[in-house]
């Protein structure tokens, strides 16, 4: 069937191969890398969940510095000590949102809730220290801050490590599936070029052979004419290839 195109029709299709296999990179390209980016993203969503929940442990140890440093001070010296903890407090509220809300699995919601929660007490804990100051009542605010603003320091610092293991073991496990599809990547990608490639090279060597064969037949041919053998004939296949090449090479 291939034998009776028409030389065009043959570099037609050969490049029209050449061109749907070139599609079939792009795609599978395009496709690899779209897994690559989820996985990617995985793992920087990890080490910012990481790198968030570390901010609030270091704001609730700061708050509780800011604390202790109030009890030893009076006055303004006092209140701006507490002013410090407000500000940090308010700091602290905003990463928990927003570290609640980029949570997907159902352990680490849960701790990212239990962050909200011990922020929002501590910070209301600072309300009545910031009330007691006004009153000059530092024995009820040692009270409170060695009391019930330890205990929620110190729940704060068992959900944030609970929380940082968590993340840890999702990073590593997102880390090695990001190395996975990238090593899938690279397999599938040399894999269709080494096809591409066959697949190129015995198109070429078909079109060649298509139009040389033939050529060649008849040039020995005609040479054994012009030395006077006669008897000589070319197939009927070879002349009508011949003749279409010299058709095509006419248009």
């Amino acid at each position: 069937m291939f034998q009776n195109l028409k030389v065009s029709t043959r570099l037609f299709m050969g490049f029209g191969i050449v061109i749907l296999i070139m599609v079939g990179i792009v795609v599978t390209s395009v496709t690899q890398m779209g897994v690559m980016d989820t996985a990617v993203s995985g793992v920087n969503r990890s080490s910012q969940n990481i790198e968030n929940a570390l901010r609030i442990l270091d704001g609730v140890n700061s708050m509780r510095r800011y604390q202790l440093s109030s009890l030893a001070s009076s006055g303004a010296d006092r209140a701006k000590e507490l002013d410090h903890v407000t500000t940090t407090g308010q700091s602290i509220l905003k990463i928990a949102e927003e570290l609640l809300k980029f949570q997907r699995r159902a352990e680490t919601k849960k701790l990212a809730t239990d962050l909200l929660a011990d922020a929002q007490a501590y910070a209301k804990g600072n309300e009545k220290l910031i009330g007691l100051a006004k009153e000059d009542k530092s024995e009820e605010m040692r009270a409170l801050i060695q009391g019930d603003e330890r205990k929620i320091q110190r729940q704060t610092i068992d959900v944030v490590e609970a929380f940082l293991k968590a993340q840890e073991e999702t990073k590593e496990t997102r880390m090695k599936e990001a190395q996975s599809v990238t090593a899938f990547a690279e397999k599938v990608m040399y894999s269709m070029l080494a096809v591409s490639l066959l697949i190129g090279a015995a198109i070429a060597t078909w079109i060649t052979r298509s139009i040389t064969v033939p050529l060649s037949q008849a040039v020995s041919v005609t040479e054994r004419m012009t030395q006077g053998d006669l008897t000589v004939r070319i197939d009927s296949t070879s002349k009508d290839e011949v003749g279409q090449l010299l058709s095509s090479m006419r248009t």
